[in-house]
């Protein structure tokens, strides 16, 4: 056989049967969720711990285990043993708990929902990994209520309690005639805050807006405040200075109430006179439009003929002035500081 003769080619992935690929593809993908879901519940990284509780207090499976305020773990069920609630949970096995540990079950929203808090004390390790009743705390405990509230009863004086009891029907032994129309105008505010549902959503939501805006603002609000401290302090260094404008309007005020007061019948007149001339211009407001429209055109050209720039130049003899006049000034010239006019007159 010769030795140049070419091998037959090798299979590409192209070459393969797409169906098993996708296939194979699809299984590797269902293996590994299956064996993180395996991982989970098995519980590999975690440690199993139990705790006595008096009561449940709402707790159920699901719920988180803490430690200063980090989740470690999950709660896996919550049984009845005997008169009390034994916990399952499960912990991160690098949360170490000594053999005095606590656990408590807090509330951690306003609807109710509860966690397990865990308080590692002391050395060694939890004993079976059971945290025994006596390290324990509920949320409350409905027997020592009742116990305290017995032991309080029990301190009231009920001859006193019943004397007060009488005092307070005494005192409200007319209420009855006035308690129906209490509750109609309870009733009518109640119908009235119905009916303004609307609005009233509204009215909040402008308030939430109005917040907003504020909180936006309030780089720019901390700027006028500190401009109305600038202002201020301007207020009080030129005190001199705005006392002295106070007397000044103060004077101004005085004259013009004297004006006003005392000589009122001119003063009236002046305004009659005033709004009679407003009145006429404003009625020949089309004749005060159209003579401002053609009056710069004779005005132009009255400047081009006496003119040669925009003015008008005239020239006037002396006529008016006599001569003996100007003579009379010219002579005192020196002793008025002004200059000769006429140095040969007679």
């Amino acid at each position: 056989m010769p030795r140049d003769r070419m091998s037959p080619r090798e299979r590409t992935l192209e070459d393969r049967s797409k169906f098993w690929i996708g296939m194979i593809a699809v299984g590797v993908v269902v293996a590994l969720i299956a064996s993180m879901l395996l991982f989970r519940q098995i519980g590999f990284g975690y440690t199993r711990y139990k705790a006595e509780f008096a009561q449940a207090a709402q707790l159920k499976k699901g719920d988180y285990v803490s430690v200063a305020g980090v989740d470690v773990g999950e709660v896996k069920s919550v049984v009845l043993d005997g008169t009390r609630v034994l916990v399952d949970m499960r912990v991160r096995d690098e949360v170490k708990l000594g053999a005095d540990t606590q656990a408590a079950i807090k509330t951690t929203t306003l609807l109710g929902s509860r966690y397990v808090e865990l308080r590692p004390r002391g050395a060694g390790a939890i004993p079976n990994k059971r945290i025994p009743l006596s390290h324990t705390e509920v949320p409350y405990d409905l027997q020592a209520l009742l116990a305290d509230t017995a032991a309080t009863y029990e301190q009231v004086d009920t001859a006193k309690l019943a004397q007060s009891i009488d005092i307070l029907a005494k005192q409200l032994d007319g209420l009855p005639e006035a308690l129906p129309d209490a509750m109609k105008n309870l009733k009518e505010l109640s119908g009235i805050v119905s009916t303004r549902r609307t609005q009233i959503g509204e009215l909040l939501k402008s308030a939430s807006t109005v917040t907003a805006t504020l909180h936006r603002q309030q780089a720019n609000l901390g700027h006028l405040v500190f401009q109305g401290r600038d202002l201020l302090g301007e207020f009080v260094s030129r005190k001199a200075s705005f006392q002295r404008l106070m007397v000044s309007i103060t004077k101004v005020v005085d004259l013009l109430s004297k004006v006003v007061v005392k000589d009122r019948p001119a003063f009236e007149k002046l305004l009659q006179q005033l709004r009679d001339v407003t009145a006429m211009a404003s009625d020949h407001d089309d004749y005060v439009r159209n003579l401002l429209q053609i009056l710069p055109v004779p005005l132009r050209n009255l400047t081009n003929a006496t003119g040669s720039g925009y003015s008008m130049g005239i020239n006037l003899t002396n006529g008016l002035i006599v001569d003996n006049w100007m003579c009379a000034i010219s002579s005192r010239a020196q002793q008025w500081g002004m200059l000769e006019y006429f140095k040969d007159c007679a």
